[in-house]
């Protein structure tokens, strides 16, 4: 990909991020933190905009902290899937849950499953 090109993607994802927390347009999204990284893990591309809530009047920044609550498990099961896809671990055998956290083979009538 040419360098120019790229500096034109991201300058249009950019504005179109900006135009997605638009008050003026939509009061529904008040701010986004954009985060895009490659399969090796290296950030390509991070953008902030927008506020922090509606009517904050706080600016939205790349450090900003967000309360995620159920979707850990989304994020978890996707881990899992990834590592599935590595053939690093089975969703059929669980030895490897038992060796990194043996106390959970003890539990009564709960054992470690990953499906």
């Amino acid at each position: 990909m040419s360098l120019p090109f790229l500096s034109e993607l991201i300058s249009a994802l950019q504005a179109k991020i900006d135009a997605a927390c638009d008050p003026t347009v939509n009061h529904h999204i008040p701010g986004v933190v954009s985060i895009v990284v490659d399969s090796h893990g290296a950030e390509k591309f991070a953008y902030a905009s927008g506020m922090r809530g509606i009517g904050s009047g706080i600016p939205m920044s790349l450090d900003n902290i967000f309360r995620i609550a159920s979707c850990t498990k989304l994020i978890t099961s996707i881990a899992c899937l990834q590592l599935v896809e590595e053939r690093l671990i089975d969703l059929d055998d669980v030895s490897f849950l038992e060796a990194l956290l043996p106390e959970l083979k003890d539990v009564d009538n709960c054992p470690p499953h990953i499906r």
